[in-house]
């Protein structure tokens, strides 16, 4: 018991309400229909999935812009999960409160996302909110631990360029999201298909890349293969 609860002690702050609205948010996101709001259904509640049978074209686009919301629901837990062991929020400070605050509206974009895979151009705009505000909250991190003493030894026995790494990531992750966007736009509806599908990659990519960096590793490869 003792342990139990010791380790409680030691969660990073927030962390259990951040997990209740993120299991709030996919159970929105599954089965709207509770909520008893007109015209508001789930993926679960599309008539391909009810007759059993094979999706359209169109639906299966909307099927695989509800997947993207989900991994990027699911995929934001884990990446969350993670930060939060390296570097909690801090209870005391604006950027903690500030992060903790951003942590809770992007729960709810989850949602939204989820619930708009009727409308595909619409989470990828979402989307591209998302993965900048990703961008911000990493950099209120910075500002965050500025002053800790881990913080400045890392900053000084490295360059900025691999000590800020994750930083690097979010903000070309956020720049990528955009190009897709405006491709998608630009290009007419005939390419919202490939540009949910490019989404996906990327959506996987920077989680990927966000834990183990891709890129070195890729040059590398082909570096030795030459």
């Amino acid at each position: 018991m003792s342990a139990e609860r010791d380790q409680k002690k030691q969660e990073p702050t927030g962390i259990e309400f951040l997990d209740f609205v993120f299991t709030v948010a996919m159970s929105v996101g599954l089965l709207p229909e509770p909520l008893n709001i007109p015209h508001l259904k789930g993926v679960l509640s599309e008539p391909w999935l009810m007759r059993w049978s094979p999706p359209s074209c169109p639906e299966a686009v909307n099927f695989c812009t509800f997947a993207l919301g989900l991994l990027t629901l699911i995929l934001s837990w884990f990446g969350y999960h993670a930060s939060m062991k390296r570097r909690p929020l801090k209870d005391d400070t604006v950027c903690g409160m500030v992060r903790f605050v951003l942590d809770v509206m992007l729960v709810i974009v989850y949602a939204v996302i989820m619930l708009q895979f009727r409308y595909p151009d619409r989470v990828l705009l979402l989307l591209v909110a998302v993965y900048w505000v990703y961008f911000v909250w990493d950099m209120l991190k910075i500002l965050e631990y500025w002053k800790d003493p881990d913080e400045q030894k890392l900053r000084a026995g490295g360059a900025l360029r691999e000590v800020y790494r994750r930083q690097l990531v979010s903000l070309y992750a956020a720049g990528y999201f955009t190009a897709v966007y405006v491709f998608s736009i630009q290009t007419g509806i005939l390419c919202i298909p490939a540009a949910i599908v490019v989404a996906i990659l990327l959506t996987v990519f920077y989680r990927v890349h966000k834990i183990c960096p891709i890129w070195p590793k890729i040059g590398r490869l082909f570096h030795g293969a030459r």
